[in-house]
């Protein structure tokens, strides 16, 4: 009979130092960095079309809806002169635009919001597939040094582990990290970008304002500790349910 408690406690260990498993989980990409600056790149292309959207959005409004309207029904100078003021797609200092050029206008912003959409979609498939590419190289070195260093090891330890807990090496973890690499490092990256980038502009545009929305911003990182807890604490169990599943195959 197996000591089923001693794969549990191998499926659920936590890392010994995490910046030297991280450092030497990087030093695998040796070779294929070159990759990672053009990820890089893209994630920070692909945000600034997320972010660059609302902000034509309103330019649509500054610079063609509200001086349009002001003109033809009045009674709105003030938020023409605001409206102005925040207009940088479009110079209208020689005066009120005119419906054509209204019509213009929004039919040329309509046109640049489709071209990001259309860029952004591919440049974050690209960066994904490009991620994918260099992750699965990196794993598949991975295991090939696994499957070399599993042939070095002395009969001793063959005694001393068991084969479930070798199994659980060389399928479940490599599954995660794979999971991870593929996916979760560039949704990590991007999300960080995108919200350090709309903080810059919310702050750029109107401080007070900004400073209102961020009032939000210690719920939300309390809840997200809590949720990553949880998540933690439901991974735990499942690396418990799998260890339990191999020792059941090693019996």
């Amino acid at each position: 009979m197996f000591d089923r408690r001693h794969i549990f406690e191998v499926e659920t260990s936590k890392p010994k130092s995490v910046r030297s498993t991280l450092h030497r989980f990087w030093s695998e990409f040796q070779g294929r960095r070159l990759v990672l600056v053009v990820v890089l790149i893209l994630a920070v292309f692909s945000t600034w079309t997320i972010v660059i959207t609302p902000d034509l959005i309103g330019q649509t409004v500054d610079c063609y809806l509200t001086p349009y309207v002001q003109q033809s029904v009045g009674g709105m100078e003030q938020a023409a002169q605001a409206s102005q003021s925040n207009c940088w797609f479009e110079d209208n200092s020689a005066g009120t635009p005119s419906r054509s050029d209204a019509l213009a206008g929004v039919r040329t912003i309509i046109i640049l919001l489709v071209v990001l959409f259309v860029v952004g979609a591919l440049t974050t498939g690209l960066q994904f597939y490009m991620m994918r590419w260099a992750g699965l190289h990196v794993l598949n070195n991975l295991r090939i040094k696994i499957f070399e260093h599993i042939h070095r090891l002395s009969l001793r330890y063959y005694s001393r582990h068991e084969a479930g807990e070798i199994m659980s090496r060389l399928t479940n973890d490599m599954d995660t990290l794979q999971q991870a690499v593929s996916f979760a490092l560039v949704q990590v990256v991007r999300g960080a970008l995108m919200i350090l980038w709309l903080v810059f502009v919310m702050f750029r545009k109107n401080a007070p304002f900004a400073l209102i929305s961020m009032v939000m911003v210690p719920f939300m990182v309390l809840a997200t500790v809590w949720f990553s807890g949880q998540a933690r604490k439901a991974f735990r169990r499942a690396r418990r349910e799998i260890g339990g599943v191999n020792a059941d195959l090693q019996e």
